[in-house]
């Protein structure tokens, strides 16, 4: 496989069903050869849809690409950009069931190399190596290497009994070296209960590895299980950080207790990594069927929640990149039930693209936000006002001003439900409305919502919201002469002069002096004294 590689521009594709090992393969060549690619090693998921544009966005910090000024597609184009460049560089699509996906992002041109694990043969274009179940001597001293006190007669029955499927061997001879007193014999006879139990296929390697999966399974406690519960929850193959995982666990647990229930999983084989956790595809549907805790969901997006809200800058965008895929698979999952957490996980998503200036995926998942808050919260809630402000203001930026002046007369009607009318929440969000429509030139609208907006603050404490009142006043005085309707402005301005007299406002008052000024300079003959006659 290394060999392969060697040339600028190869690609290889590892071919096999899951777990033969092609990811173990892949992570054992980056271990070994990594230091042949300066330029560095860019893994992506591309299991279960997951959000590839993200991921790639995600490495611009990685490759110091300057961010400012640039949209989503544009930072990915500059992370093509740099992977076209003469520095060797590593690129790892990982679970790439899709030829689209490579034909979009693969980099025809300078040092980088291209490394695919695929289920399927669909890749006629490209150099591919299949990866078959093991010989029987392979299989035999796999199982001695892991398990030592097994005998070659017993590692050779044993490998032939569950079909030389590498995974299944693991799994097999890591439990039998951690149940010293159980024999092959006695293995076995628990493995065949399993498997009728469940009505597996017997002549399925695949089946065998199922059902050697659920023995090691049943043998776990309940904190062990629990703990192995929420990982499955996330997305199978991407790393999760071991500090994260060790949080699934209940704080009240001893943080001995917790590090060694951890270490459990990752000897008998469910769990891999040592600062990153990974859990393997075929593990993790077998528990997500056989518990697939609904309260174990929800803990590892509070989990996620928390840890992602400490964050800000470098961190913060190197945590996503991982994050991304696991919180798109529980909001994917937890769809109808979940949904609270759904749209945590949705709204974290959406702040990532807007961080990457990603208007149109930031809008996406803002609105999965926005529709798991209406299932679980209901029509009126204050939490959907922020859905739909966050929507209006992607929808702004795109350029979608009649999608953005709904979706702010909709947060408008629901701060009215929830506030009552006499409320500045309700006064803001209606000055909101009346901005948008004028910049989409709906003037006469527009008016009505500016007036709406100071006949709330007439009602409400004007030294709390002096800026609003010269904000609002503005805007409606500059509508009405823009209509031509100069009395009904002379009107306004002197009601706003009024609203304003007992605050005097000075040049030292840098938060209102320039809208201020710009007030009085809609009428510049019009004085105080004239205006209290």
């Amino acid at each position: 496989m290394a060999a392969a590689l060697v040339p600028a521009q190869a690609a290889l594709v590892l071919l096999g069903p899951s777990g033969i090992g092609k990811t173990s393969l892949v992570t054992e060549s980056i271990a070994r050869f990594g230091y042949a690619f300066p330029g560095g090693i860019f893994w992506l998921n591309c299991a279960n849809r997951n959000p590839i544009e993200l991921q790639l966005s995600g490495y611009a910090q990685e490759l110091s690409i300057d961010r400012t000024g640039l949209d989503g597609d544009q930072l990915i184009e500059q992370v093509i950009k740099a992977w076209q460049l003469p520095i060797p560089r590593l690129l790892v699509f990982d679970s790439c069931d899709d030829p689209r996906l490579l034909e979009q992002w693969q980099p025809l041109i300078g040092g980088s190399r291209v490394l695919v694990t695929s289920r399927f043969d669909q890749w006629s274009t490209l150099s591919s190596l299949q990866l078959d179940v093991l010989t029987s001597i392979e299989s035999r001293e796999l199982l001695q290497q892991i398990c030592p006190r097994l005998s070659a007669g017993e590692a050779t029955t044993l490998a032939a009994d569950l079909g030389h499927f590498p995974l299944t061997l693991h799994v097999a001879a890591i439990y039998l070296q951690a149940a010293a007193s159980h024999s092959v014999q006695r293995y076995q006879q628990a493995l065949s209960l399993i498997k009728q139990q469940a009505s597996v296929v017997v002549s399925q390697p695949l089946d065998c590895c199922i059902a050697s999966v659920r023995l090691t399974i049943n043998q776990l406690d309940s904190l062990a299980l629990g703990l192995l519960d929420c990982v499955a929850w996330c997305a199978y193959g991407v790393p999760l950080p071991r500090a994260l995982v060790l949080t699934f666990i209940a704080a009240e647990t001893p943080v001995d207790t917790a590090v060694a229930t951890l270490q459990r999983l990752l000897d008998v084989g469910l769990l891999s990594g040592t600062n990153a956790i990974i859990i393997h595809q075929i593990v993790g549907q077998i528990v997500h069927t056989q518990v697939g805790d609904h309260a174990h969901a929800i803990h590892v997006v509070e989990r996620w929640h928390t840890q992602l809200d400490g964050l800000d800058g470098s961190a913060y965008f190197a945590a996503m990149r991982w994050a991304a895929p696991h919180l798109q698979q529980l909001a994917s999952r937890m769809q109808g039930w979940g949904d609270r957490a759904v749209a945590i996980c949705a709204n974290q998503l959406a702040a990532y693209a807007d961080d990457l200036n990603w208007d149109s995926l930031a809008e996406y998942w803002y609105q999965q936000a926005m529709l798991a808050q209406e299932r679980s919260l209901g029509l009126v809630h204050e939490q959907l006002t922020t859905s739909l402000n966050n929507l209006a203001e992607s929808s702004v930026r795109q350029g979608k001003t009649l999608a953005a002046i709904d979706y702010a007369q909709r947060a408008y009607q629901i701060n009215r439900q929830l506030f009552g009318e006499i409320h500045e929440t309700t006064m803001f969000h209606a000055l909101r409305v009346g901005q948008m429509l004028r910049a989409h030139g709906s003037y006469h609208s527009a008016q009505a919502w500016y007036r709406q907006t100071l006949a709330i603050l007439a009602q409400l404490d004007p030294a709390e919201h002096i800026s609003t009142i010269l904000e609002a006043n503005l805007a409606l005085i500059g509508l009405l002469q823009h209509e031509g309707q100069a009395k009904d402005a002379r009107h306004i301005y002197q009601q706003a002069m009024h609203m304003l007299h007992p605050f005097p406002i000075t040049n030292d008052m840098d938060a209102y002096w320039d809208q201020y000024q710009a007030l009085q300079a809609t009428h510049p003959h019009q004085t105080d004294q004239t205006m209290d006659s």
